[in-house]
């Protein structure tokens, strides 16, 4: 079979790893999306927490009160605010899905309106693929058998939003509130997946055109979802078996706990070159690629700490001209030595024991920090800051950092930010040498076991050249720059 050319593949040709419960995995929001190239979310909304004040026009996320509210963002518009940094990281991503499961009813101080009003003040019209963008009535299924699901290359930078929560056929359909029976189906900002249990509902209500299903019920139904040119949803697979199990059904967003695709291999969607798609019932080229520059740095060292450094570094002279950095240091979030660190990094030399100038993510839970070496042979400063505060997002949701240097080179600040637009100043300081030699860093804290980290750069005064291991006991070095390595 010969490839589909990427121009041709529709929304509803590909299949791809969905993150269930995405609020509560071990890998922050921007990792799963960033990192592990997950393109389709979930999330569970609710109307109040607990004793939590109630809200107004917004929503909380977590699973259960109480006995399992444990969340990496706090309500729907930090959730928003993640979404936006995620835009500005990798403006031309490929569609992203967010499924937004209703746990509550709609009330007075949590409408249908208001809710769509959210979405759209947040991300704008023109980066929300909506129910009137592929149909011109109500009749959503009848919309996509004349015109068909929009293509992915015309998607690029917009999200799609999918109300799941119970079914149409219950009493006091959360799903059917929204869409007023159907009547508002075409003017809403969400599509609806309600659950279903035969062949027979998904034709029974012709503005569903999205299915919520347990991965139960996806050899008896997913095929004929597919075959009806529309789009199921299952959870969850967190065992090989059922992962392919429902990739043989031909399911389109595959929900599974097991985000980390080194640990789980078999728990994965995206090709060599980091595309989060497999095609259905096509192939597509493994040379395929997703817009947007990374660069990656990985190696198994000691610390970048102390008197003298252990890591990995891809740098260029930068001279003693101003300059500014920003990027998104992205890591695998789990299954790695918690004080491993990704660095965005301006230093004096090359050797070991210079002084530098550092923003930091470290490896897991763990916020944003600065580290500094005054002068060469000191020992090293560090500055943790809780920036993930003002966001009520957890530290492993983090991970814009900003870093300039100015006076000759000589005096470097840090700051970090949830979303890369709002910024919380870190620290800095004013160095007796100029820190020329600025770049990105890797180490591992761990010299037995390698880690990588991903650089997302959203303003760089100029590129990399160069890559050395700085350091005793640096190993298993590699240093890229290219599209999802």
């Amino acid at each position: 079979m010969a490839d589909t050319p990427y121009s041709e593949i529709r929304y509803n040709q590909v299949r791809q790893k969905s993150s269930h419960n995405s609020f509560q995995r071990e890998e922050g929001i921007y990792d799963q999306m960033l990192y592990w190239r997950l393109r389709s979310l979930e999330f569970d909304l609710h109307n109040d927490k607990g004793t939590s004040q109630n809200l107004t026009g917004n929503w909380y996320i977590y699973h259960t009160a109480v006995v399992d509210d444990g969340t990496t963002v706090d309500k729907l518009s930090d959730l928003m605010t993640i979404l936006q940094g995620f835009d500005r990281a990798v403006p031309d991503h490929e569609i992203t899905t967010v499924f937004l499961d209703l746990k509550d009813s709609f009330d007075d101080t949590h409408t249908p309106e208001q809710l769509d009003n959210l979405l759209i003040n947040a991300l704008g019209t023109n980066k929300i693929l909506r129910p009137h963008d592929v149909a011109t009535s109500n009749n959503l299924q009848a919309g996509i058998a004349g015109s068909g699901w929009p293509r992915l290359e015309s998607q690029r930078g917009k999200f799609v939003f999918v109300l799941t929560g119970g079914s149409l056929t219950e009493e006091g359909s959360k799903l059917n509130d929204y869409v007023g029976d159907g009547n508002d189906a075409h003017a809403r900002a969400c599509f609806i997946a309600p659950k279903i249990s035969t062949v027979a509902d998904i034709t029974s209500h012709n503005y569903v055109i999205f299915f919520n299903l347990e991965s139960s019920q996806a050899s008896a139904l997913a095929p004929s979802i597919f075959s009806a040119g529309l789009v199921s949803r299952i959870y969850t697979a967190d065992d090989q078996t059922t992962f392919n199990a429902m990739k043989a059904a031909q399911v389109h967003h595959i929900a599974t706990d097991e985000v980390n695709s080194l640990e789980d291999t078999w728990s994965r969607t995206d090709n060599a070159k980091g595309w989060p798609f497999e095609g259905i019932a096509i192939t597509v080229a493994q040379s395929q690629t997703e817009p947007g520059l990374v660069y990656g740095v990985e190696a198994a060292s000691e610390d970048l700490s102390g008197r003298d450094d252990s890591f990995y570094y891809y740098y260029g002279n930068g001279g003693t001209s101003d300059r500014t950095w920003i990027a998104f240091i992205s890591s695998p979030d789990s299954h790695l030595e918690e004080y491993a660190k990704g660095a965005l990094m301006a230093r004096a030399s090359t050797a070991s024991d210079s002084a530098y100038f550092a923003v930091i993510r470290p490896g897991q839970d763990h916020g944003l920090r600065i580290q500094y070496r005054k002068k060469s042979g000191d020992s090293t400063d560090d500055v943790e800051e809780p920036v993930a505060v003002e966001h009520s997002v957890s530290n492993n949701t983090l991970g814009f950092v900003k870093l300039t240097v100015s006076s000759g080179g000589k005096l470097a600040q840090g700051w970090g930010s949830v979303d890369g637009a709002s910024w919380v100043f870190l620290g800095s300081y004013q160095f007796s040498e100029a820190l020329q030699y600025q770049g990105f860093g890797t180490s591992s804290h761990d010299k037995d076991k390698k880690v990588k980290f991903l650089f997302f750069p959203v303003e760089k005064p100029f590129a990399p050249s160069t890559q050395t291991a700085i350091g005793d006991d640096v190993s298993e070095t590699a240093a890229f720059q290219g599209i999802y390595p």
